[in-house]
């Protein structure tokens, strides 16, 4: 068994090694931006980021994940021409909604959002259509191409945000420079695809592009809420800390994220890209994806223990050595969320085989429901942040262990007649 899986560890490899160097220029940029530029300022950028990821699940209406039921390049082709459309008509709703709000007075908008919304949905639709590149990439096995891409979207973004910081810009340079180097980036990295634009733009017709949803529509049906609940979760505090204990505290809540991003998404992400490919074929192939879920839970416990186990005893140690002596509170929080960080660095990249099946859409629909009203009452009930992170830690370990049981459920292959 374990001989078969030595192509999907290469794979692994391969992949990390992209993302090892497509980190690495941005692990380094943050480093330097921690040390120039104020935290509020970092706070107010960190919203405008979790609000464009938000948006992104919107515009993107998870056609990304109907890429890996793609039979044939010409599905492929039909997909992404309706994540061009859909998306664009997607953000345009997104714009005036957000104009009415203002206009109508319905509700505040948080003063970044509504100064900045045009260029939130323009980064939102961007970040929609590299997940739909990528994910392309890596239904075609392609990883070196793969490599190519993240390092094209990372590196360019992570420089222009330093010369905006280095310029003295604020927000608005970090925000409008983010947002136009990753449009040119995009741009490049979409001819790593191989598709002829002009062949593909000729056989755009309002028939296909029906066609193409109607085939498709149970991913944005069962998917697209799991995945917006999903990421307004995991984005949800940021909104509500800004509110009730301002951008000071979210610049230490979404940096102690953005810090672990880089070497959680080291591992985590690189598994998954390969786990998705493995994953769905066995389960494709065979109806159930047990053995490569088994073993990918085995080494992911295995290499993040240590690690996260530092993390927990050590953090502000950690914090305040990499970021400076003004983050040691981002070091603390570090410290108190390490456990869930450490079960959801396992159960996340293997939720991805509820995708697989009518009934796993649905299971992960609820759980993320769960997950929204665990995050919205600790952040919106607690005294203060310190308790509100505790409390997150708390709530959240326990809701990834019983997550990371409902996938193992589903990679059984108990739904697999249920297949999309």
């Amino acid at each position: 068994m374990y001989l078969n899986l030595h192509p999907f560890w290469s794979n692994v490899l391969t992949v990390m090694a992209g993302t090892i160097l497509s980190q690495g220029i941005p692990m380094a940029v943050l480093l330097v931006l921690t040390r120039i530029v104020p935290a509020a300022e970092i706070g107010n950028f960190s919203l405008f980021l979790s609000a464009a990821n938000i948006s992104s699940i919107l515009v993107a209406a998870s056609l990304d994940k109907a890429i890996f039921s793609a039979r044939t390049e010409k599905e492929i082709s039909e997909l992404l021409r309706l994540t061009i459309i859909a998306g664009c008509a997607i953000g345009l709703v997104i714009i005036i909604t957000i104009l009415i709000v203002q206009k109508l007075s319905i509700s505040s908008v948080h003063q970044i959002i509504a100064r900045y919304y045009a260029s939130m949905v323009m980064y939102s639709l961007l970040l929609a259509f590299n997940r739909h590149s990528q994910a392309v990439l890596t239904y075609r096995s392609q990883f070196q191409l793969l490599n190519k891409t993240k390092l094209l979207i990372a590196t360019p973004a992570a420089l222009a945000q330093l010369v905006a910081s280095l310029l003295g810009l604020g927000v608005s340079g970090f925000i409008y420079s983010t947002t136009l180097v990753s449009t040119v980036s995009t741009l490049m990295s979409w001819k790593l695809l191989s598709i002829s634009w002009q062949q593909f733009f000729r056989e755009t017709s309002l028939s296909s592009v029906k066609k193409t949803f109607f085939s498709n529509y149970r991913f944005t049906l069962f998917s697209l809420p799991a995945e917006l609940i999903s990421a307004t979760s995991g984005q949800l505090p940021i909104f509500i800390i800004a509110v009730r204990f301002g951008s000071v505290s979210v610049a230490m809540y979404a940096m102690v994220l953005r810090v672990l991003s880089i070497p959680v998404g080291l591992l985590g992400s690189s598994v998954l890209t390969v786990f998705q490919d493995r994953a769905g074929q066995d389960y494709r192939d065979r109806g159930n994806c047990i053995n490569v879920y088994l073993n990918t839970l085995k080494t992911l416990a295995l290499l993040s223990f240590l690690p996260f186990l530092g993390l927990h005893l050590f953090g502000s140690d950690l914090v305040k050595l990499l970021l400076g002596e003004q983050w040691i509170f981002a070091g603390e929080y570090a410290e108190i969320l390490a456990p869930m960080l450490f079960v959801a660095f396992i159960s996340s990249p293997l939720s991805y085989v509820l995708f697989f099946s009518k009934r796993g859409q649905q299971l992960n629909l609820l759980c993320q429901l769960i997950l929204s009203a665990i995050v919205w009452l600790v952040f919106s009930c607690a005294g203060d942040i310190n308790s509100a992170i505790l409390y997150y830690s708390i709530f959240g370990s326990i809701y990834y262990i019983c997550y990371m049981f409902v996938s193992y459920h589903v990679a059984s292959g108990v739904y697999s007649h249920q297949s999309l």
